[in-house]
């Protein structure tokens, strides 16, 4: 009789244990969930996609088959202001804003490649995380309107040609963050934290002002705040620096072979102070305990556009991440350190809209 009350009893407690274990393991929290699906996206190739002015529009004395011709197979979105894509706009193009860019899903084509563009990148980055996030299949435009056609955006780039450093990466390890959106799906938690997160005004840093923050941080300016461009007196240990960039050119023993066949090695480097995530990894947990959720990242890569991806990201798994504006290219000019990545200038593609021609 004991026998068999003691087996009964340990027959109860093994069983008690297993579904305890299974009922810890099976609830995911709201970053997990988010961290989980884009991650497969980014795995599946899926994320990081581009097009060029050059294949999207033509000059008024080219022809050829362009994107904006062919409605079928594509949708071109504006996602400036609805006074920009007024006055001049690639034709056939709709006009939803970068913040609301899947409030109204109705308003996506999801049977076609969408093509994104901006003003000069950086909230068609944003744009066109969250749809593939979302499972569309979306491609930002590089250089966007300021190099598809200036006649409604200047040319805004500036390089600065400051210092580069090759030290040995020195970082930390931090808490994950977490995701309180109130919904249970991927998709749902990325719309919200898109929203509430991401999208909102100044999701973006002018080379000067990281230039002055970086300098403060390393002490050459003194102690105390610094004043950026935007009137704003901030203090410079608030920020974290963070290189998207491949590690090796993080590094600076990046290589690469130019249109002569010729092969240039121990190329790249970074921002001094910053932390490296490569943007395969910006969903892998062990890169990500790299960022201080108490501090704001400042996300660069070589000319912007996967910085502002990248920076979109952080966002939605609960940081607080700024993009410099067209990256490494702004930062120096040196061709060593960027493979001579930078902007050569607006296209002057046909464009339709009251500023047209």
């Amino acid at each position: 009789m004991k026998i068999r009350n003691i087996t009964s009893f340990f027959l109860v407690l093994i069983l008690s244990v297993a579904f305890s274990s299974c009922d810890s393991g099976g609830s995911k929290s709201e970053f997990e969930i988010l961290r989980a699906q884009i991650a497969k996206v980014i795995a599946s190739s899926s994320f990081y996609k581009f097009t060029t002015a050059d294949a999207v529009g033509k000059a008024d004395d080219t022809t050829g088959a362009f994107l904006y011709d062919n409605t079928t197979d594509y949708q071109i979105i504006d996602v400036r202001g609805s006074a920009d894509y007024i006055a001049a706009r690639v034709p056939n193009a709709d006009n939803i804003s970068w913040s609301a860019i899947a409030d109204d899903e109705s308003l996506l084509e999801s049977g076609k490649e969408i093509i994104i563009y901006c003003k000069t990148s950086n909230t068609g980055g944003f744009a066109t995380a969250l749809l593939n996030i979302l499972g569309y299949n979306a491609k930002n435009m590089k250089w966007a309107m300021m190099g598809y056609n200036s006649t409604t955006v200047s040319n805004a780039f500036t390089t600065l040609d400051a210092a580069v450093s090759t030290d040995a990466e020195v970082s930390s390890k931090f808490s994950l963050p977490t995701v309180n959106s109130g919904k249970s799906s991927a998709a749902e938690i990325a719309k919200y934290q898109y929203t509430n997160k991401a999208a909102i005004s100044g999701r973006f840093i002018t080379n000067a002002d990281v230039k002055l923050i970086v300098d403060a941080q390393n002490g050459t300016l003194g102690d105390g705040n610094v004043v950026l461009s935007t009137t704003a007196s901030v203090d410079p240990d608030s920020y974290q620096i963070v290189s998207v960039r491949a590690a090796d050119w993080y590094a600076g023993t990046g290589s690469y072979t130019d249109g002569s066949d010729v092969t240039h090695t121990n190329q790249g480097g970074h921002i001094s102070g910053a932390v490296n995530i490569p943007t395969s990894e910006i969903a892998n947990t062990t890169y990500l305990q790299k960022l201080d959720p108490s501090k704001k990242q400042i996300v660069y890569c070589y000319t912007g556009h996967t910085g502002a991806m990248a920076a979109a990201v952080f966002n939605m798994l609960g940081y607080d991440a700024i993009n410099m504006k067209f990256g490494m290219a702004a930062w120096t000019s040196a061709s060593d350190v960027n493979k001579n990545y930078t902007f050569d200038g607006a296209k002057g593609h046909v464009i339709e809209g009251t500023s047209a021609p």
